[in-house]
């Protein structure tokens, strides 16, 4: 399915729509409008700073395992810009998570943002962090074990959650899984 709004092409995969299901029926309802909001402000953090650089959205995608923004490539940005944008939705989710941890330290909105954060920090091509390192440094992208085992920790991390803590943990085994597969295309 997909539309075009003020020149941007909005397209939902049916993994989407499988995901949200999932979310739903996983959790509460106040929990899976909480992580679609920590979501949506990632995604128009990385919206605004784009446009802030002098770029433009082509394409916005939502799939089952993120949202993929598309910038037009008419107009090439910085190496600078480019980074700017790429950091824009953890540095965003990481400011709401400073601003509602010292309101209340117990706040799941807060640790939902922290999440989504590092999580898209992370070193996976297809998130923020791996996008930044091979911006940074195109040549590790293939050919370091350091980043290949950085990449399995995620992994190994889920791994032990799932074990340690058991079903919450199987989304994020899941994910982490998918995206260090993903490495090796």
């Amino acid at each position: 399915m997909s539309l075009t709004i003020g020149g941007v092409r909005l397209r939902i995969d049916f993994t989407f729509l499988v995901f949200s299901a999932m979310l739903f029926l996983l959790r509460d309802s106040r929990t899976a409008f909480a992580f679609l909001t920590v979501c949506l402000v990632h995604e128009s953090a990385h919206a605004a700073v784009l446009r802030l650089v002098g770029g433009r959205l082509s394409e916005i995608i939502f799939l089952g395992m993120g949202i993929r923004m598309i910038p037009q490539r008419n107009k090439l940005l910085s190496a600078k810009r480019e980074l700017a944008v790429l950091l824009a939705g953890p540095a965003a989710n990481l400011v709401l998570f400073a601003a509602f941890s010292l309101k209340d330290s117990g706040n799941y909105f807060a640790f939902l943002n922290l999440c989504a954060a590092l999580f898209n920090l992370l070193p996976y091509s297809f998130l923020d962090g791996g996008a930044a390192l091979n911006l940074l440094f195109g040549f590790m992208r293939y050919s370091s074990p350091v980043l290949a085992a950085v990449r399995l920790l995620p992994v190994l991390f889920a791994v032990y959650a799932v074990i340690e803590y058991g079903n919450p943990f199987f989304i994020p085994l899941f994910v982490s899984i998918f995206y260090f597969l993903s490495e090796f295309r």
